[in-house]
Protein backbone atom coordinates (compact mmCIF):
# COMPACT_ATOMS: atom_id res chain seq x y z
CA UNK A 1 0.00 0.00 0.00
CA UNK A 2 3.30 1.92 0.46
CA UNK A 3 3.38 6.29 0.39
CA UNK A 4 -0.30 7.94 0.15
CA UNK A 5 -0.81 11.29 -0.20
CA UNK A 6 -4.44 12.65 1.63
CA UNK A 7 -4.72 16.35 -0.14
CA UNK A 8 -7.60 18.65 -0.43
CA UNK A 9 -7.97 22.21 -0.80
CA UNK A 10 -7.14 24.29 2.42
CA UNK A 11 -9.50 23.89 5.04
CA UNK A 12 -10.91 20.34 4.06
CA UNK A 13 -9.83 18.61 7.37
CA UNK A 14 -6.25 17.15 5.80
CA UNK A 15 -4.62 18.09 9.58
CA UNK A 16 -7.14 16.51 11.89
CA UNK A 17 -7.18 13.23 9.78
CA UNK A 18 -3.52 13.08 9.93
CA UNK A 19 -4.01 13.64 13.65
CA UNK A 20 -6.65 10.98 14.05
CA UNK A 21 -4.42 8.46 11.67
CA UNK A 22 -1.25 9.18 13.58
CA UNK A 23 -3.52 8.57 17.03
CA UNK A 24 -4.46 5.26 15.37
CA UNK A 25 -1.09 3.93 15.23
CA UNK A 26 -0.20 5.25 11.14
CA UNK A 27 2.98 6.48 10.05
CA UNK A 28 1.78 10.13 9.43
CA UNK A 29 3.89 13.59 8.05
CA UNK A 30 2.01 16.79 8.05
CA UNK A 31 3.91 18.92 5.12
CA UNK A 32 3.21 22.38 7.03
CA UNK A 33 4.14 21.06 10.28
CA UNK A 34 6.71 18.66 9.62
CA UNK A 35 8.29 21.65 7.43
CA UNK A 36 7.98 18.76 4.16
CA UNK A 37 7.13 22.01 2.17
CA UNK A 38 8.24 25.12 2.13
CA UNK A 39 7.60 28.59 -0.24
CA UNK A 40 10.18 29.15 -2.61
CA UNK A 41 10.73 32.09 -5.31
CA UNK A 42 9.55 31.05 -8.92
CA UNK A 43 12.49 32.79 -10.85
CA UNK A 44 15.51 31.99 -8.52
CA UNK A 45 14.28 28.90 -6.65
CA UNK A 46 15.55 29.84 -3.30
CA UNK A 47 13.43 29.36 -0.50
CA UNK A 48 11.72 32.00 1.02
CA UNK A 49 9.58 33.15 3.82
CA UNK A 50 6.44 33.93 3.61
CA UNK A 51 5.43 37.47 4.93
CA UNK A 52 3.07 38.80 7.52
CA UNK A 53 1.08 40.41 4.92
CA UNK A 54 0.41 38.70 1.67
CA UNK A 55 -0.93 39.76 -1.81
CA UNK A 56 -1.22 38.11 -4.67
CA UNK A 57 1.51 39.58 -6.43
CA UNK A 58 3.47 37.88 -3.77
CA UNK A 59 1.79 34.13 -4.54
CA UNK A 60 2.10 35.14 -8.23
CA UNK A 61 6.07 35.06 -7.64
CA UNK A 62 5.99 32.33 -5.39
CA UNK A 63 4.95 28.82 -4.92
CA UNK A 64 4.71 26.21 -1.69
CA UNK A 65 6.51 22.92 -2.81
CA UNK A 66 7.47 19.64 -1.49
CA UNK A 67 10.58 19.09 -2.74
CA UNK A 68 11.29 15.36 -4.80
CA UNK A 69 14.05 14.44 -3.21
CA UNK A 70 12.51 15.37 0.41
CA UNK A 71 9.56 12.52 -0.29
CA UNK A 72 11.86 10.14 -1.74
CA UNK A 73 13.54 10.30 1.88
CA UNK A 74 10.98 9.64 3.87
CA UNK A 75 11.17 6.68 6.37
CA UNK A 76 8.28 4.35 5.72
CA UNK A 77 6.83 1.44 7.88
CA UNK A 78 5.05 -1.84 6.41
CA UNK A 79 1.58 -0.44 6.85
CA UNK A 80 0.73 2.64 5.49
CA UNK A 81 2.69 5.85 5.37
CA UNK A 82 0.37 9.35 4.85
CA UNK A 83 1.34 12.77 3.81
CA UNK A 84 -0.92 15.05 4.22
CA UNK A 85 -1.63 18.50 2.76
CA UNK A 86 -1.58 20.55 -0.04
CA UNK A 87 0.98 21.81 -2.21
CA UNK A 88 1.82 23.42 -5.43
CA UNK A 89 3.94 20.81 -7.21
CA UNK A 90 1.67 18.23 -7.25
CA UNK A 91 3.04 17.43 -11.21
CA UNK A 92 6.32 17.25 -9.24
CA UNK A 93 5.50 14.60 -6.79
CA UNK A 94 2.14 12.98 -7.80
CA UNK A 95 3.92 9.70 -9.56
CA UNK A 96 5.50 9.24 -6.09
CA UNK A 97 2.59 8.04 -3.99
CA UNK A 98 1.19 4.75 -4.40
CA UNK A 99 -2.71 6.08 -3.85
CA UNK A 100 -3.70 9.82 -3.74
CA UNK A 101 -6.49 10.62 -2.19
CA UNK A 102 -8.62 13.93 -1.99
CA UNK A 103 -10.51 14.92 0.93
CA UNK A 104 -13.62 16.62 -0.62
CA UNK A 105 -16.26 18.91 1.14
CA UNK A 106 -18.59 21.38 0.02
CA UNK A 107 -17.89 25.54 -0.16
CA UNK A 108 -20.17 26.23 2.61
CA UNK A 109 -18.29 23.66 5.54
CA UNK A 110 -15.43 25.17 3.78
CA UNK A 111 -16.45 28.55 4.68
CA UNK A 112 -17.35 28.12 8.06
CA UNK A 113 -14.12 25.82 9.05
CA UNK A 114 -11.57 28.49 7.44
CA UNK A 115 -13.18 31.83 8.77
CA UNK A 116 -13.24 29.87 12.46
CA UNK A 117 -9.38 28.33 12.56
CA UNK A 118 -8.23 31.59 11.52
CA UNK A 119 -4.71 31.30 9.58
CA UNK A 120 -4.60 31.03 6.33
CA UNK A 121 -7.63 31.53 4.43
CA UNK A 122 -9.18 33.80 7.09
CA UNK A 123 -9.40 36.68 5.63
CA UNK A 124 -11.56 37.83 3.21
CA UNK A 125 -8.77 37.84 0.12
CA UNK A 126 -7.34 34.59 1.12
CA UNK A 127 -10.83 33.40 1.76
CA UNK A 128 -12.02 34.56 -2.23
CA UNK A 129 -8.23 32.75 -3.08
CA UNK A 130 -9.05 28.99 -1.42
CA UNK A 131 -12.64 29.06 -2.86
CA UNK A 132 -11.14 29.96 -6.38
CA UNK A 133 -9.20 26.99 -5.91
CA UNK A 134 -11.69 24.73 -4.57
CA UNK A 135 -14.34 25.20 -7.28
CA UNK A 136 -12.15 22.75 -9.58
CA UNK A 137 -10.02 21.17 -6.89
CA UNK A 138 -12.08 17.91 -6.72
CA UNK A 139 -12.39 17.42 -10.45
CA UNK A 140 -8.69 18.50 -11.14
CA UNK A 141 -7.52 15.92 -8.62
CA UNK A 142 -9.94 12.81 -9.78
CA UNK A 143 -8.97 13.94 -13.58
CA UNK A 144 -5.18 12.71 -12.16
CA UNK A 145 -6.03 9.42 -10.50
CA UNK A 146 -6.93 10.91 -7.10
CA UNK A 147 -10.08 8.84 -5.11
CA UNK A 148 -12.41 11.47 -3.68
CA UNK A 149 -13.31 10.80 0.09
CA UNK A 150 -16.40 13.02 1.59
CA UNK A 151 -14.67 15.21 4.54
CA UNK A 152 -17.79 15.82 6.17
CA UNK A 153 -18.86 14.71 9.38
CA UNK A 154 -16.57 13.70 12.46
CA UNK A 155 -13.47 13.39 11.83
CA UNK A 156 -13.06 9.71 12.93
CA UNK A 157 -15.94 8.88 10.15
CA UNK A 158 -13.91 10.59 7.41
CA UNK A 159 -10.52 8.76 8.81
CA UNK A 160 -12.98 5.65 8.21
CA UNK A 161 -13.88 6.37 5.03
CA UNK A 162 -10.29 6.60 3.95
CA UNK A 163 -8.80 3.45 5.22
CA UNK A 164 -12.05 1.61 3.91
CA UNK A 165 -10.66 3.34 0.45
CA UNK A 166 -7.63 1.59 0.93
CA UNK A 167 -9.04 -2.04 2.32
CA UNK A 168 -7.10 -1.14 5.65
CA UNK A 169 -7.84 -2.57 9.15
CA UNK A 170 -6.26 -1.90 12.01
CA UNK A 171 -4.23 -4.36 14.26
CA UNK A 172 -6.78 -4.46 17.07
CA UNK A 173 -9.55 -5.39 14.69
CA UNK A 174 -7.95 -8.51 13.10
CA UNK A 175 -8.95 -10.17 16.35
CA UNK A 176 -12.61 -11.78 17.54
CA UNK A 177 -12.69 -10.24 20.93
CA UNK A 178 -14.18 -7.29 19.39
CA UNK A 179 -16.62 -8.48 17.09
CA UNK A 180 -17.90 -10.56 20.42
CA UNK A 181 -18.33 -7.43 21.84
CA UNK A 182 -20.22 -5.55 18.87
CA UNK A 183 -22.10 -9.36 18.61
CA UNK A 184 -23.84 -8.92 22.15
CA UNK A 185 -24.37 -4.71 21.43
CA UNK A 186 -27.29 -5.74 19.85
CA UNK A 187 -28.91 -4.93 23.18
CA UNK A 188 -26.99 -2.49 25.18
CA UNK A 189 -24.70 -3.93 27.99
CA UNK A 190 -22.91 -2.46 30.92
CA UNK A 191 -19.12 -2.80 31.10
CA UNK A 192 -19.44 -5.58 34.19
CA UNK A 193 -22.07 -7.47 31.95
CA UNK A 194 -20.01 -7.40 29.38
CA UNK A 195 -16.94 -8.83 30.79
CA UNK A 196 -19.01 -11.49 32.25
CA UNK A 197 -20.22 -12.74 29.30
CA UNK A 198 -17.22 -13.05 27.59
CA UNK A 199 -15.83 -14.61 30.42
CA UNK A 200 -12.42 -11.70 30.51
CA UNK A 201 -11.40 -8.86 32.74
CA UNK A 202 -13.52 -5.49 32.36
CA UNK A 203 -10.05 -3.70 31.64
CA UNK A 204 -9.77 -6.17 28.60
CA UNK A 205 -13.41 -5.46 27.61
CA UNK A 206 -12.79 -1.50 28.34
CA UNK A 207 -9.40 -1.29 26.37
CA UNK A 208 -11.55 -2.68 23.07
CA UNK A 209 -14.75 -0.50 23.39
CA UNK A 210 -12.50 2.72 23.61
CA UNK A 211 -10.98 1.65 20.43
CA UNK A 212 -14.99 0.42 19.32
CA UNK A 213 -16.28 4.46 20.21
CA UNK A 214 -13.04 6.43 18.90
CA UNK A 215 -14.20 4.28 15.25
CA UNK A 216 -17.79 4.99 15.39
CA UNK A 217 -18.79 1.53 16.36
CA UNK A 218 -20.19 1.71 19.67
CA UNK A 219 -21.96 4.62 21.84
CA UNK A 220 -22.15 4.82 25.69
CA UNK A 221 -24.85 6.51 27.53
CA UNK A 222 -25.77 6.35 31.24
CA UNK A 223 -22.83 3.30 31.93
CA UNK A 224 -24.46 0.78 28.91
CA UNK A 225 -23.16 0.58 25.69
CA UNK A 226 -24.75 0.01 22.21
CA UNK A 227 -23.34 -0.46 18.88
CA UNK A 228 -23.51 1.33 15.93
CA UNK A 229 -24.79 0.59 12.45
CA UNK A 230 -21.11 0.17 11.91
CA UNK A 231 -20.40 -1.72 15.01
CA UNK A 232 -23.37 -4.10 13.69
CA UNK A 233 -21.37 -4.18 10.22
CA UNK A 234 -18.16 -5.24 12.25
CA UNK A 235 -19.72 -8.29 13.86
CA UNK A 236 -21.02 -9.13 10.65
CA UNK A 237 -17.66 -9.38 9.45
CA UNK A 238 -15.88 -12.74 8.92
CA UNK A 239 -12.61 -13.24 11.19
CA UNK A 240 -9.46 -12.82 9.20
CA UNK A 241 -7.76 -15.79 8.12
CA UNK A 242 -4.84 -16.84 10.30
CA UNK A 243 -1.73 -15.36 9.46
CA UNK A 244 1.81 -16.17 9.84
CA UNK A 245 2.17 -15.23 13.41
CA UNK A 246 -1.12 -17.24 14.45
CA UNK A 247 -0.78 -20.95 12.62
CA UNK A 248 2.02 -21.63 14.28
CA UNK A 249 0.31 -22.56 17.43
CA UNK A 250 -2.46 -23.68 15.95
CA UNK A 251 0.14 -26.22 14.23
CA UNK A 252 1.33 -26.98 17.42
CA UNK A 253 -1.27 -27.75 18.85
CA UNK A 254 -2.15 -30.34 16.50
CA UNK A 255 0.99 -31.82 16.84
CA UNK A 256 0.66 -32.32 20.36
CA UNK A 257 -2.69 -34.17 19.58
CA UNK A 258 -1.27 -36.46 17.04
CA UNK A 259 1.98 -37.19 19.57
CA UNK A 260 -0.30 -38.20 22.57
CA UNK A 261 -2.41 -40.52 20.25
CA UNK A 262 0.85 -41.84 19.12
CA UNK A 263 1.85 -41.96 22.52
CA UNK A 264 -0.84 -44.06 23.83
CA UNK A 265 -1.11 -46.11 20.96
CA UNK A 266 2.39 -47.59 22.12
CA UNK A 267 4.60 -46.06 19.12
CA UNK A 268 7.35 -44.76 22.39
CA UNK A 269 7.10 -48.34 23.98
CA UNK A 270 7.48 -47.18 27.85
CA UNK A 271 10.76 -45.22 28.62
CA UNK A 272 10.00 -41.39 27.19
CA UNK A 273 8.95 -38.62 29.41
CA UNK A 274 6.06 -36.35 28.28
CA UNK A 275 4.70 -33.63 30.23
CA UNK A 276 2.67 -30.32 29.57
CA UNK A 277 1.09 -27.31 31.48
CA UNK A 278 -0.38 -24.39 31.53
CA UNK A 279 0.94 -21.45 34.05
CA UNK A 280 -0.75 -18.03 34.24
CA UNK A 281 -0.34 -15.23 36.60
CA UNK A 282 0.23 -11.39 37.39
CA UNK A 283 3.82 -11.38 37.76
CA UNK A 284 6.22 -8.45 37.79
CA UNK A 285 7.86 -7.75 34.26
CA UNK A 286 11.28 -7.77 35.75
CA UNK A 287 10.37 -11.52 36.93
CA UNK A 288 9.26 -12.22 33.16
CA UNK A 289 12.24 -11.09 32.16
CA UNK A 290 13.94 -13.01 34.13
CA UNK A 291 12.01 -16.17 33.38
CA UNK A 292 12.19 -15.75 30.04
CA UNK A 293 16.31 -14.79 29.54
CA UNK A 294 16.71 -18.22 31.81
CA UNK A 295 13.82 -20.21 29.69
CA UNK A 296 15.99 -19.30 26.33
CA UNK A 297 19.06 -20.10 27.76
CA UNK A 298 17.63 -23.71 28.61
CA UNK A 299 16.68 -23.86 25.03
CA UNK A 300 19.65 -22.87 23.94
CA UNK A 301 21.59 -25.61 26.25
CA UNK A 302 19.80 -28.22 25.20
CA UNK A 303 18.44 -28.01 21.95
CA UNK A 304 20.95 -26.34 19.75
CA UNK A 305 22.75 -28.20 17.44
CA UNK A 306 25.78 -29.27 18.52
CA UNK A 307 24.16 -30.41 21.53
CA UNK A 308 21.59 -32.79 19.39
CA UNK A 309 22.66 -36.72 19.18
CA UNK A 310 21.27 -37.86 15.95
CA UNK A 311 21.68 -41.47 16.86
CA UNK A 312 19.00 -41.04 19.62
CA UNK A 313 15.09 -41.98 19.63
CA UNK A 314 12.15 -40.81 20.02
CA UNK A 315 12.69 -37.02 19.23
CA UNK A 316 11.59 -34.18 21.19
CA UNK A 317 9.50 -31.29 20.62
CA UNK A 318 9.52 -28.20 23.04
CA UNK A 319 7.04 -25.39 22.03
CA UNK A 320 6.23 -22.64 24.21
CA UNK A 321 4.22 -19.69 23.98
CA UNK A 322 5.11 -16.52 26.39
CA UNK A 323 2.20 -13.59 26.51
CA UNK A 324 0.60 -11.40 27.99
CA UNK A 325 -3.24 -12.73 28.70
CA UNK A 326 -5.18 -10.22 30.04
CA UNK A 327 -5.54 -6.82 32.04
CA UNK A 328 -5.52 -5.88 35.80
CA UNK A 329 -9.03 -6.06 36.59
CA UNK A 330 -10.60 -2.07 37.02
CA UNK A 331 -11.25 -2.88 40.97
CA UNK A 332 -8.69 -5.33 42.18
Amino acid sequence: MGLVYVTGSSGAGKTGVGDELRRRGFLVYDVDRDRLARWFDNGTGQEVVMPQHRHDDWFAANSYRLPPETLRDLPTGDRPTFVCGTVGNDNEIWDLFDTVISLSIDAQTLTRRLSARGGFGSSAAELHRVLGWHADVDADNARYGAVLVDAGGAVHEVADRLLGVLNVRMAWEESDLPRGIVGLLAEPHTLTELADALDVTDARVLWYLEKLRDTGRVLEDTGRWRRTEAGAELAASPSPEPGPRTALPGSSAQNYVQAYADAAAGMYAAGFVQDSGEHAGRVPEERVVEFHERLLSLVNEYFAPDRIDRSASPKYGFRWVLTPVDLHPLDD
